[in-house]
């Protein structure tokens, strides 16, 4: 009888991994690109504005690829429950446990009737595992959060937690709705340190959809600074971007990245209940940084 392999599910994700490739390429092989920058000054020297020159556009087929992307991953986590039902079952799971088989996304508690919190042996979709499976994949919910603004590498269940909460989001909104809207986006810019005298202050345009000759960035003067002192721009770091909601940006190449390897991570985390798969959770070519 079979015990379950998680082939099915590694390939999945080595196939999202394959559209990560292709978007990254539609980017020149970065998460971000450099752009140069014009500037214009007023008369009185105390504000000077900053314009992007010529704007690689966006491919037409960039939010298909995405799309997919995130749907392949999203595969690879039901795969993995049905696998789990595989081994528990023998190879024989019964059709209704087969035809809910999935694996939960929940932004909130699941409640019963009367608004108390539903046991994990009642969820339609893995209610049938063992209790060790339902408490691992519980404690993987969105909905028990992590902390967005954590500097660094977070701890590895909010890696997890942050990978379901957008590969749900992303899977959900493309799968049932619309198509992404993915623009170009200010993702950081250049802020020198000038003498505390001139009172320097920079407003960089983000949150913007960008296109070529766009102004991206503001610096005002309480004192004009020195003409050689504005020699210094750098240029500034753009992205393609969703705007999940207002004012909540995701930087798209580099947050799918992290998506494969947190779903890399959930695989990772039963595989000690199965044969080793042929190939590794984490894929060297997605974890490098290039850009």
């Amino acid at each position: 009888m079979s015990s379950g392999s998680l082939e099915g599910a590694v390939a999945k994700m080595y196939r999202a991994a394959e559209h990560y490739r292709v978007l990254k390429d539609l980017n020149g092989g970065f998460d971000f690109r450099t752009y140069p920058v014009r500037m214009d000054r007023d008369d009185d020297g105390l504000t000077y504005r900053f314009y992007i020159g010529k704007l690689q556009p966006i491919h037409p087929d960039f939010p298909l690829i995405l799309g997919d992307g995130f749907h392949n991953l999203r595969s690879a986590l039901d795969h993995l429950v049905f696998q789990l039902y595989e081994r528990r079952f023998r190879g024989r799971v019964p059709d209704d446990v087969a035809k809910n088989s999935a694996f939960p996304i929940r932004y909130r508690k699941r409640l019963d009737s009367k608004k108390n919190e539903l046991p994990t042996k009642e969820w339609i979709d893995i209610g049938r595992l063992s209790k060790k499976q339902r408490t691992t994949i519980q404690w993987m919910q969105p909905y028990l959060r992590w902390d967005p603004k954590a500097r660094g590498r977070r701890p590895r269940i909010q890696q997890i937690r942050h990978t379901l909460d957008e590969v749900g989001w992303f899977d959900n909104v493309d799968k049932h709705r619309t198509l992404h809207v993915v623009q170009s986006m200010t993702e950081s810019g250049f802020r020198p340190a000038f003498p505390e005298v001139f009172g320097f202050q920079g407003r960089i345009a983000f949150g913007v959809a960008l296109e070529s000759g766009a102004h991206v960035d503001t610096w005002t003067f309480r004192v004009a600074p020195p003409a050689e002192y504005m020699q210094v721009h750098h240029g500034v770091i753009v992205g393609p971007t969703v705007e999940k909601s207002p004012g909540d940006r995701i930087a798209v190449i580099r947050n799918f990245g992290g998506a494969i390897r947190g779903v890399g991570m959930i695989l990772e985390t039963f595989s000690p209940l199965f044969p080793a798969p042929s190939r590794p959770f984490d894929i060297p070519w997605v974890r490098l940084k290039l850009g």
